[in-house]
């Protein structure tokens, strides 16, 4: 028997080391499969390349004016042991993870019109749909077992469950453990495929992110402008992609790099042209941010108080001429990098530099910038649904009405609420916090949650005890607790008793400013539904609760001051992470906005 070289079974025999990963860091890959039992590998092989050139249309046709980090989608044919003839792609997204869920949209597009086609996709980080959506996920898909379980079919987050994997001889339930690529596809292509579980409360977080998509990859341009060497403005017309390596070498810049912008030989200052350069707001976002001193062997005079076009054409000009330059940092020596700096060069020999009648031509447009400043005035009015601004005639009634200034803004904050509210409603979680539920890979009592059990609870209203509130508050306060009689009697006089406090401590909450004033816990019950007096006269109480509720988590998550805390481990509990707070000082402002 061969002995075991595995570090992580018991008795595994020698230590071979941890192993390694096998993608490397900001990286996504993908896998399609055809499950098609009728067809045998070489009809799997012809559907599949039928399937290729149906993807390279569509993401032709909705990504023509994006700019990729690092990578594009791609997709190549291969034949694998554990599944035959597939579909596999692997793209490298750097700091844009808006490039890792453009592609998760892509993918679960094509399956919503190829009926056979089944796709996985993963990260560095394994099945990151279900890190999204880790605060939905049953109790049995734990990450120990979460490995080739998760399945793209039909525009659908399926899950293969304990139920759908073979029982060994020694075990009574199902056993939980990772399956291999290979028992996934057999399973797949068996009648167990019946078995697999679509969670909608799991499908919803997973693709929540998706439903911006196709209108956020405008959304995630930025048009600026820039004064550049002639020669640059030609690059950049020829190929407006190539601003992602130039970008990059100029963020990834080394002292060996640096050398080469001392006799700038392709990008020389002189012979300036003002051009519309366009980004994404994440390249801008690392330019913009990068303080630079050019050498003064380059020509570039940098001042801080240089004007923002000049500054920009300045970065520019620097990182394409480190980009073509032998001495290109190693970070930006991948295989498409490597061609990018070929067509750079192609274009330098081959091309003229435009003259001034050409460039007028040009389209020309300039974005705001304030997308990189966090205005908390706007985020108060925000906040309480009211928008400070004077409806004008431009504007779309629905955005008039709904009185927020950013539509994301408005969704991540209910979201932050509707989230917090589940947490109040988890029956696990008590006055120690949420309590950790047992994830032993050998527990199998949950395997059997269908999507009924799974959902029964999304709807669930957030329930208030005035009795255990009371009891609660009179503990807190060193007060003794009243017994519970059985009489009429001793009832109406606990209940006196208990509004006696319930006033006190409602006054306390309105001192601390968690109640508005003039509206009693009453009021806030009616709003909720509770009550059984006239809702319209109170029609505003549930904005008024949520609206305290993301007024004080957000205070709370301020007040950490960018450290650790209760309101950033809660928030990350529930799957939010917050921008850092940034100080509000007016002369360093601009420094702080990048």
């Amino acid at each position: 028997m061969e002995a075991n070289t595995d570090p992580f079974i018991p008795g595994f025999g020698q230590f071979h080391g941890i192993p390694q990963r096998t993608l490397p860091d900001d990286c996504v890959e993908y896998t399609l499969i055809i499950i098609d039992q009728t067809s045998d590998q070489t009809a799997i092989r012809a559907e599949l390349e039928k399937v290729k050139q149906t993807a390279e249309k569509f993401v032709e046709g909705v990504t023509a004016d994006y700019i990729w980090q690092r990578d594009s989608f791609q997709l190549e044919l291969a034949e694998s042991e554990a599944v035959g003839w597939c579909l596999r792609g692997k793209t490298e997204y750097g700091d844009s993870v808006d490039d890792e869920w453009l592609i998760v949209w892509i993918l679960r597009e094509l399956t919503r019109n190829i009926p056979n086609l089944w796709l996985r996709v993963y990260d560095t980080d394994g099945e990151f749909l279900l890190i999204e959506a880790a605060s939905t996920l049953p109790r049995w898909l734990n990450p120990e077992i979460a490995d080739n379980r998760v399945w793209i079919h039909d525009a659908n987050l399926l899950a293969i469950p304990l139920t759908a994997t073979p029982v060994p001889i020694d075990h009574i339930k199902p056993a939980a453990y990772s399956l291999t690529l290979k028992e996934a596809y057999s399973i797949l292509v068996s009648d167990s495929r019946a078995l697999l579980q679509r969670i909608h409360l799991v499908e919803e977080e997973a693709f929540y992110r998706l439903a911006r998509y196709p209108k956020a990859i405008q959304g995630h341009l930025h048009y600026a402008e820039a004064l550049v060497p002639r020669t640059c403005a030609m690059v950049l017309h020829e190929a407006p992609e190539s601003i992602a390596a130039a970008v990059e070498a100029f963020y990834l810049r080394d002292p060996i790099s640096l050398k080469s912008l001392k006799p700038m030989n392709h990008f020389p200052p002189r012979d300036m042209a003002t051009i519309s350069v366009k980004f994404t707001k994440v390249l801008y976002a690392q330019l913009k941010s990068q303080e630079f001193e050019p050498p003064s062997e380059g020509g570039f005079k940098a001042s801080h108080d240089m004007p923002n076009a000049n500054a920009i054409g300045m970065k520019l000009a620097c990182g394409f001429e480190m980009l073509i330059s032998d001495n290109a940092a190693p970070q930006i020596s991948s295989e498409a990098r490597k061609n990018m700096v070929r067509r750079v060069k192609d274009i330098l020999l081959k091309k003229t530099p435009p003259t001034n009648e050409e460039i007028s031509s040009w389209p020309r447009r300039i974005d705001d910038e304030n997308w990189l400043d966090i205005n908390y005035e706007e985020l108060e009015r925000n906040l309480s649904g009211q928008n400070a601004d004077p409806p004008s005639s431009s504007r779309g009634a629905k955005e008039v009405e709904s009185g927020w200034g950013d539509k994301q803004a408005e969704e991540t904050l209910k979201k932050m609420v509707k989230r917090f509210e589940a947490f109040l409603n988890d029956e696990d979680a008590g006055a120690e916090g949420a309590e950790v539920g047992d994830i032993d890979s050998d527990d199998g009592s949950d395997d059997g949650h269908n999507e009924e059990s799974d959902d029964s609870d999304e709807d669930k209203e957030v329930s208030f005890d005035e009795v255990e509130f009371s009891r609660m508050m009179r503990e807190m306060m060193g007060m003794p607790t009243q017994p519970r009689g059985d009489g009429e009697e001793e009832g109406g006089n606990e209940e006196a008793k208990i509004r006696e406090v319930m006033a006190e401590v409602e006054e306390e909450l309105k001192e601390a400013g968690v109640i508005e004033r003039g509206k009693s816990m009453a009021k806030i019950q009616e709003a909720r539904g509770g009550g059984d007096g006239d809702v319209s006269d109170h029609g505003d109480g549930e904005v008024n609760i949520d609206y305290a509720l993301a007024k004080n988590m957000l205070e709370s998550f301020k007040g950490q001051g960018g450290l650790p805390g209760p309101g950033g481990n809660l928030l990350a509990q529930m799957g939010i992470a917050l921008p850092r707070d940034e100080p509000e000082d007016g002369k360093n402002h601009e420094a702080n906005s990048k």
